[in-house]
C-alpha cells in the first residue's frame, strides 16, 4: 500500500493518510495506537494530495483521476474525538472497520460532501 500524504487533526488524536495502489483510499487512524478507524473510498486512481479546511473538520483529496473530493472526516460524524462523531466504545459497530465505497449506505462513514466532487478535466 502506497502512502501519498498525511494530515493531522488539530482537535482530535487522529490522522488521515491517503493511498494509491491498490485501493486508492483515505484511512483515518488513532494516532496513539495507530489503530485503523475508518476507510474512505471514492477515487478511481491514486490519492496524491490532502489539505485540511481552515476549521480543521474537512479534508480535500486530490487524485490522479483528476478529481477533488471533500470529506467531513474530523467534523460531526467523521472522526471519533471527544464531542465529534460517536465514540467507538459507544458505537454498536465498535471494533469493526467501516468502509465507504461510494455506493449505497455506508453506515457511520461520511461520504464526500454532496455536490463538491470536482472533475478537473
Amino acid at each position: 500500500m502506497q502512502v501519498c500524504a498525511i494530515q493531522w487533526s488539530d482537535t482530535h488524536k487522529e490522522l488521515v493518510s491517503s493511498h494509491g495502489f491498490s485501493d486508492n483510499q483515505l484511512i483515518l487512524w488513532k494516532h496513539s495506537t495507530m489503530a485503523k478507524l475508518k476507510e474512505f473510498r471514492g477515487h478511481s486512481s491514486r490519492v496524491l494530495h490532502l489539505a485540511k479546511s481552515p476549521d480543521g473538520e474537512t479534508i480535500v483529496s486530490a487524485g490522479a483521476d483528476e478529481t477533488l473530493r471533500f470529506w467531513p472526516i474530523f467534523g460531526a460524524g467523521g472522526g471519533t474525538g471527544k464531542g465529534k462523531g460517536q465514540s467507538p466504545s459507544r458505537s454498536p459497530a465498535a471494533g469493526r472497520k467501516r468502509t465507504y465505497d461510494g455506493a449505497g449506505d455506508a453506515g457511520p462513514c461520511p461520504s464526500p460532501l454532496v455536490g463538491v466532487s470536482l472533475n478537473l478535466r
